[in-house]
């Protein structure tokens, strides 16, 4: 028997993102998990110790609490099209402390659970929902001194 999934779904309110959020994530509970699932939706408008308590720093947040370790997505859960195609992003704010990417990460979920597929590339406005194609251009240097800006973020 599968081990039930504890999730939390922070909104605010009733906003259309925090409706959509609770409307895909039910989608996807009910298709995916099958009722192996508790889910608990807090509103930070009501609720706001519990959000500051939990460190949620921007609403919609989903928060998989149980099998640890725990993950926690923000935004609304949606799928995006891109060329003719469905694809599933997900972008993940900085928690304090911790050392991020901070480009939009496409996945997958198959028959073994989630698989993350790397960075999502050469799209601009996605989240907006007019998206569209560039080119990608790498430039050694640049990529050389970006790193080294954020790897020593903070230490000066």
């Amino acid at each position: 028997m599968a081990a039930k999934c504890v999730l939390k779904l922070y909104v605010t309110g009733q906003t259309a993102n925090s409706q959509r959020a609770l409307r895909n994530l039910q989608d996807f509970l009910n298709n995916e998990l099958k009722g192996v699932y508790e889910l608990e939706v807090i509103d930070v408008l009501k609720h706001p110790q519990l959000a500051e308590d939990d460190k949620i720093l921007a609403t919609p947040t989903l928060a998989k609490i149980l099998p640890a370790p725990v993950r926690k997505i923000i935004g609304d859960l949606s799928d995006k099209e891109l060329g003719g195609e469905m694809r599933r992003l997900l972008s993940v704010l900085k928690q304090r402390g911790s050392m991020h990417k901070k480009e939009l990460t496409e996945y997958e979920i198959g028959p073994k659970g989630l698989n993350i597929l790397g960075p999502f590339e050469g799209v601009e406005n996605l989240m907006s929902g007019s998206a569209r194609r560039v080119e990608i251009r790498f430039n050694e240097e640049e990529a050389e001194r970006e790193f080294i800006k954020e790897s020593t973020r903070g230490m000066i």
